[in-house]
């Protein structure tokens, strides 16, 4: 992925690298030819909105803020009380269909965990995503770096690191 500048206009563009191992390059063909993407296109316009048909770019619709996080809340396992008392909707666990699955798993209990990524207490109980689920603590990380964005409306930075040479 690059981003091509011209004056104000910014583009981002797609392209696969030419010399790749024989895995990759199935890969490569099956994204091809899932997208229909002719083997002649060297750069693939990726861009947000409503596809445009025979627009020749790859075009993302993202879900808004809100509707991530109603997404999210899949997840929550619901105290029975809050459940019973209406102020909470307990989401029916989902059969074993992969797409099925909340996007992350988050706990609770009256008792405070002992092993929390990240925790939270709210109306005496204890909401939090298990150290040990990575899968959990990836997305609760990128909705974080998300949010930051949505707020700012910018990239966070990273550090400057500053090596004084003599």
């Amino acid at each position: 992925m690059r981003i091509d500048r011209r004056g104000k206009e910014e583009r981002t563009l797609i392209f696969f690298r030419d010399k790749v191992d024989p895995d990759v390059e199935q890969d490569i063909r099956f994204i091809r030819d899932t997208l229909r993407i002719k083997p002649e296109v060297e750069e693939i316009p990726l861009t947000f909105g409503l596809p445009r048909p025979g627009g020749g770019d790859i075009t993302l619709l993202t879900r808004s803020m809100w509707e991530i996080l109603a997404e999210l809340s899949a997840g929550v396992e619901v105290p029975e009380q809050d459940a019973a008392e209406g102020r909470a909707t307990a989401t029916p666990r989902p059969s074993g269909r992969p797409r099925a699955l909340p996007i992350a798993d988050i706990h609770s209990s009256s008792e405070q965990p002992a092993n929390a990524y990240i925790a939270a207490r709210y109306r005496d109980h204890w909401f939090w995503i298990d150290d040990r689920d990575l899968a959990s603590k990836r997305v609760f990380t990128f909705l974080m770096v998300f949010s930051s964005i949505a707020e700012t409306g910018a990239v966070p930075q990273a550090p400057i690191i500053t090596i004084p040479a003599n």
